[in-house]
């Protein structure tokens, strides 16, 4: 298996998303109170409609992209996000340290794929203390390569393109299927759903031997479109 682009989601994939889910929930509900008149009730079933959960969910959809179709405007979203957002409530330890970024930079180009905002991003990573320059690119919500609403399908269709690269030849690492592995699937790629941020070490393990395969730590997918 020749792997030459590695797209990584950022929450819940390089940190324990289960530091933050909670308060990301509440900072989505009140932005959605500030731009409707919708009761709490409303909004936890518009949201669990829509795949948007307070807790870790493998089936977790983007809040961002439900956001984009009722029409918000995602950089108000963004800056609201980012104001409210609390870091160092990442625990660092339970995260994805720099040493093991730089030893996936070996194995393919790095892309980072998320959501996020850019600030918000950037705030992550400084905090986990992972050089940003690992990545060749940061693609997220209010850093679009695409037009348009942001789609990590999109992006992906996007990459294979300007990187010159086969389906087979990039992977999507990431802890929800729908928004992390799914999109890859789409295009043909190969998608890599982890448990914890810690399965990363043995997925590399598995890169560098050439032995990717579902296992404890992660679940090998392959495109049946």
């Amino acid at each position: 298996m020749k792997i030459k682009l590695i797209v990584f989601d950022l929450d819940g994939t390089l940190y324990d998303l289960e530091d933050v889910s909670l308060m990301n929930y509440m900072i989505q509900i009140d932005y959605i109170k500030m731009k409707t008149n919708m009761r709490d009730k409303e909004i936890t079933q518009l949201f669990k409609n829509n795949g948007i959960y307070s807790q870790r969910n493998e089936k977790s959809k983007s809040c961002t992209e439900l956001f984009a179709k009722m029409g918000f405007d995602l950089e108000e979203w963004s800056e609201f996000r980012e104001n409210n957002f609390l870091v160092k409530k990442i625990n660092k330890i339970q995260g994805v340290d720099d040493e093991l970024m730089s030893q996936f930079g070996k194995v393919g180009t790095l892309i980072l794929l998320s959501s996020n905002s850019n600030k918000n991003i950037n705030d992550i990573l400084k905090h986990l203390e992972i050089n940003s320059n690992y990545f060749n690119e940061i693609i997220c919500s209010d850093k679009n390569c695409c037009i348009g609403t942001f789609s990590k399908y999109k992006v992906m269709l996007d990459l294979l393109k300007r990187y010159n690269v086969n389906s087979q030849e990039i992977i999507s690492i990431g802890d929800r299927f729908l928004t992390d592995i799914e999109p890859v699937l789409k295009i043909n790629g190969i998608g890599l759903l982890i448990n914890k941020p810690i399965s990363l070490r043995k997925i590399l393990l598995d890169l560098e031997n050439d032995k990717l395969s579902t296992c404890e730590g992660y679940k090998l997918f392959k495109s049946v479109f």
